[in-house]
Formats: C-alpha cells, sequence, structure tokens
C-alpha cells in the first residue's frame, strides 16, 4: 500500500481510503516510511504521535489519521479529516451540516461528544464546537 485514496468509500468497520481495518502495519510500510516524527506544535504534511502506551497514530494533514495498535500490528481505526471527499451511504462526508441529514438515523452520545448511527457499527463522526458540521468520520474495529 503506498498511497491513500481520498475519494474511496467510508465503509463502517471495513476501512476507507483505500485501507482496511485489522491489517497488519507491515502492510503500509511504504506508506509509512513517508512520515515523520513531530511534537504537536509542529505543522507538517504528514506526522506520528503517541497516542497512548499501546497505540500510535500516524496522520496525512488534513486527509486522514491512522491508529495501530502497537502490541497487535493492527490497524484499529481511520479518522477521515477535512481534505476527505469520500462518502458514507452517499450522504454523509466532511463537512455535511448536521441538520440536513435525511437519509441516515443518527444519535448523540453526550458522555463521548460523539455522533452514532443506529444499527450500524463500525463508525461515528464528530461534529465542530458549535455543533453544526461533520468535522471527522472515523471508522473502527469491532473486533
Amino acid at each position: 500500500m503506498n498511497s491513500i485514496n481520498k475519494n474511496a468509500p467510508i465503509i463502517p468497520g471495513i476501512g476507507l481510503g483505500n485501507l482496511k481495518l485489522n491489517s497488519h502495519i507491515s502492510q503500509y510500510i511504504d506508506l509509512i516510511k513517508s512520515f515523520t516524527w513531530l511534537d504537536s506544535k509542529t505543522l507538517e504534511d504528514k506526522s506520528i504521535d503517541m497516542l497512548s502506551t499501546f497505540y500510535v497514530s500516524y496522520e496525512c494533514k488534513d486527509t486522514l489519521k491512522i491508529v495501530f495498535d502497537i502490541l497487535t500490528g493492527k490497524l484499529q481505526r481511520i479518522i477521515a479529516l477535512k481534505d476527505y471527499e469520500g462518502l458514507f451511504n452517499g450522504e454523509l462526508y466532511i463537512g455535511k451540516i448536521i441538520d440536513t441529514i435525511k437519509k441516515i438515523d443518527i444519535v448523540y452520545d453526550e458522555d463521548e461528544e460523539l455522533y452514532f448511527i443506529k444499527r450500524v457499527e463500525g463508525i461515528s463522526f464528530e461534529a465542530d464546537a458549535n455543533n453544526q458540521y461533520i468535522e471527522c468520520i472515523t471508522v473502527y474495529s469491532l473486533k
């Protein structure tokens, strides 16, 4: 895997951007080699960040972030950011005004401060600070 397709569909529990959840980090060696270690104050196109003791994320600025479990080497989460152009179900995309979502039954979880889709596992989305539009969409492993 050498490139990210920022137009690929968003598939809950499966992946996005041509990246597949639960795939091994070894499949992304060429892609990961293009990232650099940065502190959180540095603004570069690609960066690496330790999220916790056992998770590391690689971010392609404004496009997506991929999160691996260090113990298993498996891709656990993929987060679509503002420049990602793929869609979920032909309706959800980054920048979509939340009040205009019609075909999908969504629910807001105040504890997690995330939106979820009723009866669909493996996907969540986060709104901007004013809860007006979708700021990022996360697909996550169900395993």
